[in-house]
């Protein structure tokens, strides 16, 4: 079913576009009763809406805890990302939300920990904002997710978290520091505050020419942690913020040139902490795009289409 794509599962067993290798392999009513009896939770255990404890997902609730408890088990690489992935979903029902930009906007989005090979050490899935975590003050929903996210990460060893501009705060890189964990990130400056009147602007930045950069170094708190900001012109102006490394040595990246005849790629000089976040931020695009070539499209309840992206994620 997902190396051939048929608008309803009904048509898999047509007889005018029948699939062999699937109603050869299971009857047309058997496949359908088993979704139908499919469950991973007690509906006689529910927790009624509007009383304590409810969870909107608690119908696949125990299987996203269980699959988690399997990803922890995976040895963890000194370098993860965290980042968002989208569960295509037409239907109503659920917490379906739309995120502009994404090939499939509509659907339900999940939380991820993955390191640069598309690995996923921890998953959770969108539903509410995130509360304070224990142990940790409240820096805000997206800070209170990645600290979520990276409780499993041990506390200095040197590990090396990196995000985009959605998580990247400077409360956020403090908590990580003080739990021994190494972040970078990109940052919007309207959301870092205090950055932004310190640093050098855009038009400035612009007048010293194409791939110019300026690195800014600030303290975090007075036992000597610094914090360090690059704004780098790259077209536009990229800010990077990051608790470990430099923008020196220099690094290099490629970039399409157009010329007269023809367009080619060429390597430009970039910030090495520019090189860094490259390198080790796509894990989970990577593995979005890898469940794009197989994905399957069901006209079905969501938590059954949740199911699918679990048995997907998890082969």
């Amino acid at each position: 079913m997902s190396l051939i794509k048929l608008p309803r599962t009904r048509y898999y067993w047509n007889s005018e576009v029948e699939i062999p290798a699937v109603s050869q392999y299971m009857r047309m009513r058997r496949w359908e009763k088993i979704k139908h009896f499919l469950h991973f939770s007690d509906n006689e255990k529910v927790i009624e809406k509007g009383q304590p404890g409810y969870d909107r997902i608690y119908k696949i609730r125990p299987l996203l805890d269980l699959l988690n408890s399997k990803f922890n088990e995976i040895d963890l690489p000194e370098h993860v990302s965290c980042d968002e992935m989208i569960i295509p979903y037409a239907g109503t029902r659920g917490p379906r939300q739309y995120v502009k930009g994404k090939p499939n906007p509509w659907g339900f989005k999940v939380w991820c920990l993955a390191d640069t090979h598309g690995v996923i050490h921890n998953v959770d899935l969108c539903v509410e904002p995130t509360p304070a975590q224990d142990g940790h003050p409240d820096i805000g929903s997206t800070g209170n997710l990645v600290l979520k996210l990276c409780s499993i990460v041990p506390r200095h060893e040197n590990y090396k978290v990196y995000m985009d501009n959605y998580f990247s705060g400077v409360p956020l890189f403090l908590e990580l520091r003080r739990l021994g964990i190494h972040c970078m990130g990109t940052v919007q400056l309207p959301r870092a505050s205090g950055l932004k009147s310190v640093l050098i602007p855009d038009h400035e930045l612009i007048k010293k020419g194409k791939s110019s950069f300026v690195e800014y170094e600030g303290k975090l708190d007075n036992k000597g942690k610094d914090l360090r900001v690059v704004r780098w012109n790259d077209g536009k102006i990229v800010n990077i913020m990051s608790s470990f490394g430099s923008a020196l040595p220099l690094g290099t990246c490629e970039r399409w040139q157009r010329t007269v005849n023809d367009n080619k790629k060429v390597s430009v000089p970039c910030p090495s902490l520019v090189s860094y976040y490259n390198t080790h931020m796509g894990g989970i695009d990577k593995m979005d795009s890898l469940l794009g070539f197989y994905r399957i499209f069901l006209e079905e309840k969501n938590g059954i289409t949740d199911f699918f992206f679990i048995l997907s994620i998890s082969a």
